[in-house]
């Protein structure tokens, strides 16, 4: 009788045994996911670089799906100028991709691949605007950045395409546009806050006049 009521016993532990099981191997992969991404998350515009692959990602996905869709157009010109656009934004979105992740190693570059809680907040917007006013592919992107939100706000205005019920291209295209408010506006606050927190830094560090020293009370002058 033993020996079937450990069998049982066993049987009724298995399920337990099995969940253990799947517990610690997701737990291992949750671990070697985190280790993989934490160059990138526990470092300078963590954020950002993670915002934004995730938007490109949507803005690209959407642009291809609008290519698939625009394949039904029956007017050949409006059908290339609307598969351009598509085409232009997936480009768009590479580069995006790309130059956020750029600027963050510039950054750590530029600080000598110190440890993102060895950096203090003055030295990150030191290097942040070194970065900005200096070196050549930032510049530039500056510009390419400001010309892909014009060409996505002028992709709105595009008209429909006959044979196709709705406007695809619209949604590249508005997830761009979201995509450009919401990192212009991040990256300003960020530079701000780094250069805020820079200042108090040095405030406290620095030493105001010394005070003369306290006499003692009946002392000869």
């Amino acid at each position: 009788m033993i020996y079937i009521a450990q069998g049982i016993s066993g049987l009724c532990k298995l399920p337990c045994t099995l969940c253990k099981g799947c517990c610690d191997i997701f737990k291992n992969c949750c671990a070697a996911i985190g280790e993989f991404w934490e160059p990138v998350i526990n470092n300078p515009l963590g954020n950002y670089v993670m915002g934004t692959w995730v938007g490109m990602i949507i803005a690209g996905a959407a642009a291809i799906w609008a290519v698939g869709i625009l394949g039904d157009c029956t007017d050949d010109t409006e059908k290339n100028q609307l598969m351009g656009f598509c085409l232009v934004d997936i480009i768009f979105a590479v580069i995006h991709s790309g130059m956020a992740y750029y600027m963050q190693r510039q950054i750590i570059k530029g600080l000598g691949g110190k440890d993102f809680k060895e950096m203090s907040a003055k030295e990150i917007q030191e290097q942040a605007g070194q970065i900005l006013l200096y070196d050549v592919p930032v510049c530039l992107y500056s510009f390419l950045a400001c010309a892909a939100f014009g060409v996505n706000c002028w992709g709105l205005t595009l008209p429909t395409c006959a044979g196709v019920s709705n406007q695809p291209h619209t949604g590249p295209a508005a997830v761009m546009l979201v995509w450009g408010l919401l990192a212009g506006g991040y990256l300003f606050c960020w530079y701000c806050c780094q250069c805020c927190q820079g200042t108090v830094a040095k405030g406290k560090g620095g030493k105001g006049p010394s005070a003369p020293p306290p006499e003692a009370v009946g002392a000869s002058a």
